[in-house]
Parts: C-alpha cells; structure tokens; sequence
C-alpha cells in the first residue's frame, strides 16, 4: 500500500511540474480566455499551485535542500525588495518584487523536485517538450498570409525566440545522449519558428547551440580528430545553406533576413533597408541606462525602475533598456550583478571542478546553457521570467548532482 501510495505522490509530481512548464511555455503572455479565465492568469495559478504543494511537502518533512545557488538569489531577491526604499519608481519596483519572489521560490521548489526525485533528465524533456509545443502552437496560431515575424500569437517575438533556443539546446542534448530521432524532430520544428520570430538573436544562439554542445562533447569525450574535421565540414556546409534558405525563401527572408541585412547596414552606418529603428533605440537606452547607473553604482536606483526614468526623456518611452546587463546595473547596481550573476560563475565553478561520470554527462549541457543565458542577456531583460528561474532549477539540480552533495546545505526546521 505504501508503495502504490509513493508511486501516485511520484506521478502527481511529476504531472504537476510537466503542466506548469507547459503552461508557462504556452500562455505566459496570452490573455485569451480558457474556460473564463485568461491564459495567463492559468499559468500563475499552475506556479502557485506547485509552490503551495512542495511548500507543504518541505514544511511537513521540516526540510529544505539548498544548494548556494540560491543564496545568491536570495541575496539578490532581498536587494530586489530593499531597492523600494531608495527606487525612482516605487510602484513598478514593487510589482517587480513580488514577480521575483515568487519565481526564485518557484525555483526553490523545482529543485526540491529535483534533487528528491533525481529525475533530472525527466524535466530536461518536459522542457524540451514544452518548447516543441510552443512551436506548434505559434504555427498552428499564426498568419502565414499577413505576418512577417512569428511569436506575438504567445508573447514577444525576440523572448519567444530565445526561450526557444534554450529550448533546442536541451533537446539536441538529449539526442546526443539517447540517440533517439524525436529529439531531432522536436530540435528542426523549434528551429523553424526561431528562424520565423525573425529574432537576430535567437538565430545567433539556435546555431551557437549546435557548436557549443558538439564542440565541448568532442572535448569531454577525447572524440578522434577525424571525427571532429567532417563535423566541422558539415556544419560549414548546415550553415551556408541555412544562409542561403534565409536570404531566399520569402517567408524567411521577410522575417530574419531583411533584419540582418538591416543590422549589418547600420552597423556600418548606412541606411537600414527597411527603415529599422529598433537597433539605434536598444543602443541608445542601454547607455542611458549606464549613464544612469553611474549616478548610483553600488545600490542602483530602484529594480524596475529604468522604464519611468526613461519615460522621462523626450526621445524615451516607458520600455526596459532591452539589455539585462544594464537593466541589472542601473536598478542594483554593482551589488545585484553579482549576486544575479553569481548564480552563473558559481555553477561553471562547480562544474569546471567535477571530474566524476556525471559531470562528464552534464558539463557540456550546462556550459552551453549558461553561455547561451550570458549572450541572450544582451538584448533581451530576462532577469524576472518564469522560463529564466526554470532554467536556474535546472542547472542546480546537475550542479547537484555532479558534485554529489558538496555544494548542499539542509536546512531543518
């Protein structure tokens, strides 16, 4: 009985956490109404349930696993709620608190999830899963007649392309790993709607993807030079004809093409092609965001409060600065950078230095995450997204399981 009794907890679980990823991946940003009720209001419902459970669970066994991951995001979520006190705009940062609160304790509870269960390559396919499903749902939801760029149907085309990249990252992971061809399925129809949200990019991370994890396995499994030479060919050849699929096929180019095109232009002074304005803004609010910063630079002026105070200026308008560097630095300051992205140093520490079997499993996954997170970081705010703090209780839980318990504290109750 108690065996029949754990085997329903564990697949509750795993349900629980399967439906809450799915839906933060498909209606995170949607207001459409499901049974009454909008989708995105459903994905915060599906998050406090899962927090409401494994809260129980933790409070009921008097123990919280912790891994000092989350020290630092819990360093940084207490600089995020005392930056309300000194903030430009102390309503928006308010609103952002109680975001980053309830995603870090998320994430908190995900690796409960996971460091008990151990069921790390389960969650590595509910996320690449949930991913294919957001793909199909943007194609089976989108225009093919009227839009360029694919994505607004679940949220912002440049967010949904990164999500997505991240997402195909995992999967090529996992067919790496198990050799199975539904993962490379699940890796070309996300690819497809990456390349269709015409998000520079994602584009760049969709392939660094492909480099990043062959390059580092052929590293960490001493693959022979022979070996390492025809990949090599064959990528050069994969992307030249994926260059040539952008700059032809109409409904490519009209989504990502003419935007790189655009970009080399200005990049070079010129005119853009179609009349961009998007790159000049991101530039120009991202160093307003450092000019302002240096009025502040060990506290910040406030998390979220960037959008006001460019609000402010005549050329502005109440958006981020579309960089999670300098959005970072001019709310924190020096000290929420560090303790945001210590997260980050903090795991490729801990994975640099583990020499067991699973390391060697996991280092090129997470390597390739945390690269993609840190180039990603520069033209996207993510600081506070559900996928993001998903992603962090990922990378815990192998940064768990390849140092085998010595990054772990118990904390009993």
């Amino acid at each position: 009985m108690k065996m029949l009794k754990s085997g329903l907890t564990s697949a509750f679980n795993d349900c629980l956490l399967f439906l809450m990823i799915a839906m933060v991946f498909l209606f995170n940003f949607n207001t459409d109404k499901i049974l009454g009720i909008s989708g995105n209001a459903w994905v915060n419902i599906c998050i406090l349930l899962f927090i409401a459970w494994w809260s129980i669970n933790m409070l009921k066994v008097g123990l919280i696993l912790w891994n000092r991951i989350y020290t630092f995001a819990f360093l940084f979520a207490l600089l995020c709620f005392t930056s309300y006190i000194y903030s430009y705009a102390q309503s928006d940062t308010l609103d952002k608190v109680k975001t980053i609160i309830v995603v870090v304790w998320m994430s908190i509870c995900i690796y409960q999830y996971l460091v008990t269960s151990g069921k790390i390559d389960l969650v590595l396919n509910m996320y690449s899963i949930s991913g294919t499903l957001m793909a199909l749902y943007i194609i089976v939801k989108s225009n093919f007649i009227v839009g360029n760029r694919f994505g607004d149907v679940v949220g912002d085309a440049n967010l949904v392309g990164i999500t997505l990249a991240l997402a195909t990252t995992i999967a090529l992971y996992l067919f790496f790993m198990k050799h199975k061809f539904i993962y490379i399925l699940q890796f070309c129809c996300m690819g497809y709607v990456i390349l269709l949200t015409g998000s520079r990019t994602a584009a760049v991370l969709f392939l660094l993807s492909v480099f990043v994890l062959i390059y580092i396995s052929a590293y960490t499994y001493h693959w022979k030079l022979q070996t390492i030479a025809i990949i090599t060919i064959t990528l050069g050849v994969v992307v030249c004809v994926l260059w040539w699929a952008i700059m032809t096929i109409p409904k490519l180019y009209d989504a990502l093409g003419i935007r790189i095109i655009s970009f080399i232009q200005i990049s070079k002074g010129q005119h853009s092609i179609n009349n961009e304005r998007s790159t000049q803004n991101r530039i120009l609010f991202a160093q307003r965001a450092l000019e302002w910063f240096a009025d502040s630079p060990i506290w910040g002026n406030g998390i979220n409060s960037f959008p006001s105070y460019n609000n402010s200026f005549f050329d502005g308008r109440e958006c981020f600065s579309h960089c999670n560097y300098t959005e970072l630095l001019s709310g924190l300051g020096i000290l929420g950078f560090i303790t945001y992205y210590g997260m980050y140093i903090y795991s490729l520490f801990c994975t640099w230095k583990s020499k067991n079997k699973v390391a060697l499993k996991y280092r090129a996954l997470v390597y390739a995450l945390i690269l993609e997170l840190l180039i990603g970081d520069i033209g996207l705010v993510v600081y506070y997204e559900k996928c993001t703090w998903i992603l962090i209780a990922i990378i815990a839980g192998m940064v768990h399981a390849m140092n085998n318990m010595e990054s772990e504290d118990m904390f009993y109750g």
